[in-house]
């Protein structure tokens, strides 16, 4: 059994915002992201989650790198998920991505586009309030998230989560550790990765990832992937 670098190492742990409220919890008609009822990739009703593929071109390792020393240069925290978050958490590149899918700090938010106007990233697409796609002159597309950690609230089924002004993460979900191209990253965990394709009907690429995301850190397949059909 691999030892989970999700939750190994403290300094992972997401770092609320000097100018943040004060923690507090209270019962929120909310869903994580595995509670939302499970929509077509590539719906309307389909989350950011889905994956929706937004470049024609690929995001190599040298883009994230150059791309994650810019924010740390900027002091901007950021958290990967998506593709290029699961390999983080394998430590290796296992294949190509279309964009770079980051979470940000609400707090984060206007320093955040003031950084990416100054690299010339401009909007690509807007999800909702809290994830939209920004797109550079050379085709790279990233994929942002919100978080809320001023704040906690709890879901119909007791679930707590970051929010109000950012999407529901499960508390927690933000402690992975991970590396890119030997470069310490911080990222979701792999159980909540796992947790996450769920959410949506998914293809081959994501089994894949779950698949190698379960065997790594001996997580147990989700019974979605084998009613579909995927088997290990």
């Amino acid at each position: 059994m691999a030892t989970s670098r999700c939750s190994a190492r403290s300094l992972s742990r997401p770092r609320t915002s000097p100018h943040a409220a004060i923690i507090s919890s209270r019962v929120c008609p909310i869903t994580t992201w595995w509670e939302r009822p499970t929509t077509p990739r590539g719906s309307v009703a389909s989350t950011s989650r889905s994956n929706q593929k937004t470049a024609s071109s690929s995001l190599s390792q040298s883009d994230v790198l150059e791309l994650l020393n810019w924010f740390e240069h900027h002091r901007i925290d950021v958290w990967l998920n998506g593709g290029w978050g699961v390999d983080a958490l394998l430590g290796h590149q296992t294949r190509e991505h279309e964009d770079l899918d980051i979470t940000i700090s609400a707090a984060d938010r206007a320093a955040y586009t003031a950084t990416m106007e100054a690299a010339r990233f401009r909007t690509y697409r807007v999800d909702n309030d809290f994830n939209w796609v920004l797109v550079d002159p050379r085709g790279r597309h990233v994929d942002v998230h919100l978080v809320d950690f001023s704040e906690t609230l709890v879901t119909a089924t007791g679930v707590r989560t970051y929010g109000p002004a950012g999407l529901p993460f499960e508390v927690g979900s933000l402690q992975g550790t991970g590396t890119i191209g030997g470069k310490p990253v911080k990222c979701e965990t792999a159980e909540f990765q796992v947790r996450g394709h769920t959410s949506y009907t998914p293809d081959e690429t994501d089994y894949r990832d779950v698949l190698a995301l379960c065997r790594a850190f001996d997580i147990e397949v989700p019974p979605v992937f084998e009613a579909l059909g995927f088997h290990r």
